[in-house]
Formats: C-alpha cells, structure tokens, sequence
C-alpha cells in the first residue's frame, strides 16, 4: 500500500520509531572511503616518522649495484638509426626508488573501452608531497608484419617504410604485458627525476665497474649466459652472431656489454628483436662489431698521394 506524498510516516502507539538499514552499495562505499583515508594517513605518517637520508640512500643504491645479477640490467640500450640510446633501465629505477623509500604510485583505469585501455600512473613523494601524473593509454591491438591463423585481424596498413603491417586484437595476456611495460616506463621515468642526478650517476658507474670486472674474467662464458636469456625471448644463437658480425666464442668484453644491454631493453619491452632486424636492414649495413668496423672504415681519412721524387741531379746542383 503505498503512502501518499507529503504525508509523514507516523509508528503505532507505544513502539519506537527506527531507520531503516543503509543500502549495502552505500554501506561498501562509506567503508572504501574510510580504508583509502586511513591508508593515506598512514603512508604520510610513516614517511615523517622515518625521513630518508640521501646518504644512506646512495650507500643502499650502491650496495644493490654491486650485486652481479642487479649491475647486469642497471642499463639499457635501444637501436635508433646509426646510433644507440643507453640509459638507465626499468630495473634500476626501481632499485633507486626501493633505496630511497618514502614513495607511493598509483594506478587507476580511468576509462576502458573496446579499443584501448587509459590509466592515470601518479607518483607521490610522500615527504616534500610532490606529485605528477601521467595518462597513459593502451591500445587493443598489436601490429605485426605476419598474421597466423589463430590471430584476430582486425585491418592492415602500410608503416612509415612502406611495408605492409596487420592490426590483429591482443589477447588478455598481451594486453596485460603491453600495459606493465608502458607502466613501468612511466615510473621509470618519473620516478628517476626523483632521484638526485650525481646518486645517480654514481651507481651506475658502480655498476658499470661490476660488469667490466666480470666480462673480462671469461667473456666466453658470460656471452654463452647472454645467448641462453636470448634464447627464452625468442632470439636464437644464430641471429645473436649475425647480429655481432662474430661467432659468440670470439667475443670480446665489449661485446658483452652490448648484449647485455640489448637484452635489457628487448626484456623491458623498449623495442622487439623484429625491430631492430628492420631497422638494420634499412639502413643496408651489417649491425654490431662488423657495422661498427665499417663505419669507422667510411671515416678513416685516405692515405695522401705521395709526391714525387727530384730528380737525383736537381739535388746535387748544375751539371757540370
């Protein structure tokens, strides 16, 4: 029987009037809000109880640098054109921020769709209360030059260098590892900014010292080490030496050091070893120790024409 409107709700004579119980929506929300407040109080607690010291930070980063498995991914390298960029890796940004503590990232879906995927990742220096988020959107769909039959392809085009490419749906597993990879570059990223510039420097030079001190000790074996993680990515033995212009048992200390940092990059997911075969393909010269010795060839001045003997009388004078 329903009441009419305006009209107050009256208990019968001698019971007490009670209110109804929430709705349970409302009862979740209230308790979300509260767990997220007490949570953000803590975390800001924590960082005043327990401020970090930059020198202890910088003894803690350098100490994980010395650790051989840490210094071997400390650093990076991507293939742009007839150069590479290096820098420091996703690995060593999270070993700067577990050293220095007192950081908080966040990440949110803020929008999901039939096509992509955007989250806002925001890192919070829980001490000076500095904050900067980033958008990052992921894309349903990968690209590729070859389609198997079990992919979905959804349409095709031609990339920069003219080459035709399929646009196939990713599947749950390469949608989540495509967006960890485009997380981590942004903490990467952002999360380095909070570090200061010489810590940093400092520790990867640690590092660097760390991997001289063990290719040089049996550079062999730690090439056969590097061709072993290869091989779990896909990469066989053979495309590394074509790669390296060298048999992988002549390799040299830098040689190493190139792997490793390729390796690096290629399992962040900084680039894929079909674009780096492309890209030395298009520039027509052979990639590693034998495009390097080729260039510098190109650069290497040719000898100068040597000039003509005198005549053996122009230097004993007039004839008699």
């Amino acid at each position: 029987m329903s009441r009419p409107e305006g009209t107050a709700l009256l208990a019968p004579e001698g019971t007490a009037l009670t209110e109804a119980p929430a709705p349970l929506e409302r009862t979740v929300a209230i308790a979300a809000a509260v767990h997220a407040r007490a949570s953000v109080e803590a975390r800001y607690l924590m960082a005043m109880q327990r401020p970090r010291n930059w020198l202890d930070v910088a003894q803690r980063l350098n100490a994980a640098m010395r650790r051989p498995g840490v210094a071997a991914v400390a650093e990076y390298s991507v293939p742009r054109g007839d150069r590479k960029i290096v820098g420091p890796s996703i690995r060593f940004a999270e070993e700067a921020l577990r050293a220095a503590g007192n950081v908080y990232t966040e990440v949110v879906v803020v929008d999901d769709t039939d096509t992509h995927r955007t989250m806002r990742v925001t890192m919070t220096d829980l001490e000076s209360n500095w904050s900067i988020a980033r958008d990052v959107q992921v894309a349903k769909t990968l690209e590729r030059s070859t389609a198997k039959e079990k992919d979905t392809v959804l349409g095709q085009r031609l990339n920069s260098e003219g080459r035709l490419v399929y646009i196939i749906a990713a599947t749950e597993e390469e949608l989540l590892f495509k967006q960890n990879s485009l997380i981590s570059r942004v903490v990467r990223t952002d999360g380095l900014r909070l570090l200061p510039s010489d810590l940093k420097d400092d520790a990867l030079a640690v590092a660097a010292e760390v991997r001289r001190d063990r290719d040089a000790k049996d550079p062999a074996g730690n090439a056969k080490v590097m061709a072993s993680k290869f091989y779990a990515l896909g990469v066989t033995v053979a495309e590394l030496e074509k790669h390296l212009g060298k048999p992988l048992t002549a390799v040299q200390p830098v040689d190493v050091e190139m792997l490793r940092a390729l390796y690096t990059g290629l399992h962040d997911g900084e680039f894929t070893w079909d674009e780096l075969r492309e890209r030395a393909e298009e520039t027509g010269r052979p990639s590693g120790v034998a495009g390097l010795r080729e260039k510098l060839a190109k650069k290497a001045p040719e000898p100068a024409a040597a000039k003509p003997e005198a005549p053996l009388d122009s230097l004993r004078g007039d004839a008699p």
